[in-house]
């Protein structure tokens, strides 16, 4: 709104009797004299009623946040919080005031002019109306009578109950908390020392400014300030009173303009963040909060909330409940080779709702529900699990789930026999032979039994025999299924030669003149090995004929192929056998004679006896077929 005389957001001019109320205006505002947000010039007992501006001012003279110029006219409950700049008579909610009553009224812009500036009201004067319950809250600023509440206050009229604590800039002497130049009766009103930055309230003030002081900022806060002088004030929504007051929060405000509310208790779940009863009503103007972030009941009444002067006045009590987040913990999938027992390493996850924030998961016992191999389809216990949420994990409310889905793989044996030793017996088969784990881990309870062991060959041999293993029986309850079984050949099995009992049988001879023996063997080998006999001697006791005639047999040994697989038990061997008379054959040869008259004849003897043997032969009778010449 633009204009040059009696401008206003709302009205230019209201008077004769008008009754404005309810009215709200927000549009910047611009003009020369009597410039007013709402209105530039109120008169002739025209009343302004629960009534606002909000938008900037601009003007040269009597320029108001509300109301440039105000004469015989009365403003009620209303207030101006836009800025305001001008050059004479200028006020956060009113230029100039005279004859007028003003209650219930407040001004919170900014506050720029040259003289007579005030934080409510540029000037004041010639009334001897009413004027109480308002205050000034923005900044002030300007050269000359410049106040926190007012520039310039004369005249009768009655000021009470009323306060400033907006900065107030000025030169030194034109500047006071509350009123600049004061020739009027003001009572029972005070301003913010620190606030407002000033010292003392009016430069200028007569009579005596003995009925409104100075205070600090913190007792500006503080319900008592105001009772010891008298205002009708309470620091609670269920007391009565003209103000509230919210105890070191805020400086009075105004009950006119905040909308009573009871407080209601307010339950939320656990999410990890500073949870408060303010925010959770949604509402902006509530200020102040009992706040928490672990599970617990946090007690508060209206005495821990405040609001601003367009917010509520608050009663009741709002304690925050934080209940516990619900979570279902379990593990991922885990996969472990077969050990015989229901350990298992995992991790601990969240499998029903959720964690919050930064908070985690630690620790946690994990365990199989059985031992035994499956693939996919094993069932995995948790308890114990940490959750790390600053409040020892009681911000959760944990229930456990088992993991289905888990697997253990079978583990690898390998197996083999033992060293084994045998004497050789011909075959390939093993007695005593044991199985031994040499590869994997035979997990405890588990066992190995039984078993099929087999040389690869029947030869004997010293540490250097093949012995495979077979059909080994893994006791692990489920019929080996646990176990991937391999098997290796033991090669340091042994065959120790048989020890072999040699008989021989003499061999009848006819007489031959020498003890030489000829003899058969017998042994107790292997039916089916290939064994040859031989021997270096095999004599006779004596060359002469005889029956069981000993024989000795010595350096006997074994060739063929088996004769490795043996050890003899003895090479010497003694037998017998019958040597026989010979057949000799004697021959004679007849000796010629000289007749002798007899028949009577001489022979010599040959024989096929044994060479060397010495015999003599003679007869009983040779005779000539006569005795006659012939």
């Amino acid at each position: 709104m633009d204009g040059a005389t009696n401008v206003g957001g709302l009205a230019w001019h209201i008077d004769d009797q008008s009754f404005v109320a309810s009215n709200h205006a927000s549009g910047a505002v611009t003009g020369t004299s009597n410039v007013g947000g709402l209105a530039g010039q109120v008169s002739y007992d025209a009343v302004v009623g629960s009534s606002s501006a909000t938008g900037s001012v601009i003007g040269v003279t009597r320029v108001g946040g509300l109301v440039g110029y105000a004469s015989q006219a009365t403003i009620n409950t209303s207030y101006a919080t836009g800025s305001v700049s001008g050059t004479n008579y200028v006020g956060g909610l009113a230029g100039q005031v005279d004859n007028s009553s003003m209650e219930d009224d407040f001004a919170a812009g900014a506050v720029h002019g040259v003289n007579v500036v005030g934080g409510l009201i540029g000037a004041h004067s010639n009334s001897f109306d009413l004027l109480q319950n308002f205050y000034a809250s923005g900044s002030v600023t300007g050269s000359t009578e410049v106040g926190g509440l007012m520039g310039s206050n004369n005249g009768n009229g009655l000021i009470y109950f009323s306060y400033a604590n907006g900065r107030v800039l000025a030169p030194v002497g034109q500047a006071g908390g509350l009123i600049a130049v004061n020739t009027g009766n003001v009572n029972l009103s005070v301003w913010d020392i620190q606030a407002t930055g000033q010292a003392n309230s009016a430069g200028a003030c007569s009579p005596a400014c003995n009925n409104y002081d100075g205070v600090s900022t913190a007792q500006m806060m503080q319900a008592a300030t105001f009772i010891n002088r008298g205002w009708s004030i309470a620091s609670s929504g269920s007391q009565p009173g003209h103000w509230r007051i919210y105890e070191g929060f805020t400086a009075p405000l105004l009950r006119s303009f905040l909308t009573p509310l009871v407080l209601t208790d307010t339950t939320v779940t656990y999410n990890a963040q500073v949870q408060t009863t303010g925010t959770a009503q949604g509402k902006p103007e509530l200020l102040g909060t009992v706040s928490g972030r672990n599970v617990g009941t946090y007690y508060g009444d209206s005495s821990r909330y405040y609001s601003s002067q367009l917010g509520y006045d608050l009663s009741g009590t709002a304690n925050l409940t934080i209940e516990k987040a619900s979570i279902t913990v379990g593990t991922d999938n885990i996969i472990k080779t077969y050990d015989g027992g229901l350990s298992a390493f995992g991790s601990a996850a969240v499998v029903g709702g959720s964690l919050f924030g930064s908070d985690s998961l630690g620790g946690g016992s994990f365990a199989f529900t059985d031992k035994n191999v499956g693939i996919g389809n094993k069932t995995v216990t948790t308890s114990g699990v940490t959750v790390n949420d600053g409040n020892g994990g009681l911000n959760y409310s944990v229930t456990y789930a088992d993991n289905t889905t888990s697997t253990i793989n079978r583990a690898g044996l390998a197996l083999r026999a033992n060293s084994v030793v045998k004497t050789y017996d011909g075959g390939l088969t093993v007695t005593g032979g044991t199985a031994q784990v040499i590869g994997g881990t035979l997990a405890s309870g588990d066992s190995v039994s039984g078993g099929s062991f087999a040389f690869t060959d029947k030869n004997a041999g010293t540490f250097n025999k093949t012995v495979t293993t077979t059909g080994v029986t893994v006791g692990d309850g489920v019929n080996n299924a646990n176990y991937v079984v391999s098997y290796a050949d033991n090669t340091t099995s042994t065959i120790n030669q048989a020890v072999l009992t040699v008989t021989t049988a003499g061999v009848d001879k006819v007489y031959d003149g020498n003890t030489a023996a000829t003899v058969t063997y017998g042994s107790d080998k292997v039916a089916g090995d290939v064994l040859n006999f031989s021997n270096t001697s095999s004599t006779f006791a004596g060359k002469n004929v005889g029956t069981g005639v000993a024989i000795s047999v010595a350096g006997i040994s074994a060739s063929g192929a088996d004769a490795g697989n043996y050890v003899l038990a003895s090479n010497a061997s003694s037998t017998s056998a019958n040597i026989t008379a010979r057949t000799l054959n004697v021959s004679t040869t007849g000796v010629n004679k000289v007749y002798d008259g007899n028949t009577a004849a001489a022979v010599t003897y040959g024989s096929d006896q044994v060479a060397g043997d010495v015999l003599n032969f003679g007869n009983t009778s040779s005779t000539f077929a006569g005795k006659n010449v012939g």
